[in-house]
């Protein structure tokens, strides 16, 4: 069974102290938002979604519907009764959270969506693209609904869209930079996942995402023994 860098770095140096935190989190961390913890604008549970046939949300939607989550993959069609392709749909309602605290906020869509919070931009994963996944954080207090507006557009293709959440103590990144201060030595593994790379889309660039890089800048900004593993 294969193991992880993290196990073979413990199994490797008994004899020394290895710390460690994840630094980032990716779309496999994150789970789909259950529908209890939305409400629509009149109250009931779930959010409004509103349909259009054309990919610039323009005219009257062809159809209102309640949607309990945001979670769709329609693959090469669409919504029921509507285009395979150029149709998008605005969801809208409020988001309570269960626990106070810092959110990791997700959308992964073919093609763009967009996510605002109390009409601030928190994700942007706008464009042309297969499934992508973007993510941005925000404070949430439990019990206290926030305005979400989710927008999503398809022009050809591949059609979905999911809307995912992991709360946070705080932002890994900051936990990491934190760790390393306190350290003798930092080593960071880096490189690319199916958020970068798949079989339905190629790298941007052979670049590291700029999360990484960020990262990889903080951690040097604060230990001067830095190790990057390219795995």
């Amino acid at each position: 069974q294969a193991k992880s860098p993290l196990d073979g770095i413990v199994e490797g140096a008994p004899e020394m102290k290895i710390s460690y935190s994840p630094g980032l989190f990716i779309s496999g961390d994150m789970e789909i938002i259950p529908g209890e913890y939305f409400n629509t604008p009149d109250g009931q549970t779930g959010l409004m979604g509103a349909y259009y046939n054309n990919p610039d949300f323009k005219g009257k939607p062809v159809k209102k519907q309640i949607d309990s989550q945001i979670n769709f993959d329609w693959r090469q069609g669409g919504p029921e009764g509507m285009n395979d392709d150029n149709f998008s749909v605005i969801w809208t309602g409020t988001l309570t959270a269960p626990k106070t605290g810092k959110y990791f906020l997700g959308t992964t869509s073919d093609d763009g969506s967009r996510v605002y919070i109390n009409d601030q931009l928190i994700v942007d994963n706008w464009g042309d693209h297969a499934m992508v996944t973007k993510t941005g954080f925000i404070d949430l207090s439990a019990d206290t609904p926030v305005d979400i507006r989710v927008e999503f557009y398809e022009h050809y293709g591949d059609a979905g869209i999911k809307l995912m959440w992991q709360q946070a103590a705080v932002a890994p990144v900051e936990q990491a930079v934190k760790l390393a201060s306190e350290t003798d030595a930092a080593i960071l593994f880096m490189g690319f996942s199916e958020q970068d790379e798949s079989e339905g889309f190629d790298r941007a660039s052979n670049s590291l995402p700029d999360d990484q890089v960020n990262l990889i800048s903080r951690v040097i900004d604060v230990n001067d023994r830095v190790v990057v593993v390219l795995n």
